[in-house]
């Protein structure tokens, strides 16, 4: 589990390339494999499909987000 502050602080700790994520919040839940970078290199839109996958609005966040 990543310890961070924001969505800002996640973001600035992903590394494009290397880095799947797996994030939660409430009972949505996603998971991307590092392959996924192969189609975006941008954190924001690795995030943004990461949670579309989970159900999630793009812009979601909350207290309760685990990544």
């Amino acid at each position: 589990m990543l310890r961070f502050r924001d969505e800002s602080d996640l973001l600035g700790q992903l590394v494009p390339g290397r880095d799947g994520l797996i994030i939660q919040d409430g009972t949505h839940r996603a998971t991307f494999l590092p392959q996924v970078w192969e189609q975006t290199q941008d954190p924001r839109e690795f995030m943004k499909h990461l949670k579309l996958k989970a159900g999630l609005a793009e812009n979601h966040w909350s207290a309760n987000f685990r990544a």
